[in-house]
């Protein structure tokens, strides 16, 4: 249910390349995905390989009740994730995942009103277009690109983002996640708040923050 092209890329392989030989990586298969993985493959269970454990240390995660005032609790947060990472210079990032790209709970507002209360340059990232956004189509396409390339590349340090951002990015300097609601499984908070902490090295003394805020 999640790309259905997925599911025809055994075929193709043996279609186009029948003598290769493949190995599939993951960080967070479900079981159920796995099991897909498997079957579509015809792997068998003594070829799969799954780690002992997947604690990260370099992770610390925080559940915080925000009494129903998301707006002010993450301002709130935010100004302590800066404080914290960023006092002396910085140059740690940030990424805030909302369930939505538009309304109140939307990426769109959200990063409009951080950028105003906060007095920083944030932006947003979604798959589909924002009611009201001047940009549509190709031009929209390309504001997507230029956002993950600046953000990357440290142009800014907060984005805020639906879950369509995050798979496969490797930005090593995120120091924080935020969670302005409930994931949609254990699955998407672990593979989404897992964006932060990747280059170990930075966050071997101090772990990286992961916060949910809960109504």
């Amino acid at each position: 249910d999640f790309r259905t092209s997925y599911l025809n890329l055994a075929n193709t392989i043996g279609r186009l390349a029948p003598e290769a030989s493949y190995i599939g990586l993951t960080a967070t298969a479900s079981i159920n995905v796995l099991k897909d993985i498997q079957t579509e493959f015809r792997v068998p269970d003594e070829n799969v390989r799954t780690p002992l454990e997947f604690t990260r240390e370099e992770l610390s995660f925080h559940v915080i009740d925000d009494k129903g005032r998301k707006g002010y609790s993450v301002q709130t947060l935010v100004k302590g994730m800066e404080s914290k990472w960023n006092a002396d210079g910085g140059s740690k990032a940030g990424i805030i995942f909302t369930p939505t790209v538009n309304g109140n709970k939307g990426c769109f507002e959200l990063a409009g009103t951080l950028s105003a209360s906060l007095k920083m340059d944030v932006h947003f990232y979604s798959g589909s277009v924002p009611k009201g956004f001047r940009l549509q189509g190709a031009a929209f396409d390309d504001y997507k690109k230029n956002v993950q390339t600046d953000f990357k590349e440290n142009k800014y340090k907060l984005l805020v983002a639906t879950k369509a951002f995050g798979m496969g990015v490797n930005k090593g300097n995120i120091a924080y996640t935020i969670h302005f609601g409930i994931p949609g499984s254990m699955e998407a908070l672990y593979q989404e708040a897992g964006r932060a902490g990747r280059d170990k090295k930075l966050f071997k003394e101090v772990p990286a923050d992961c916060y949910v805020l809960l109504t």
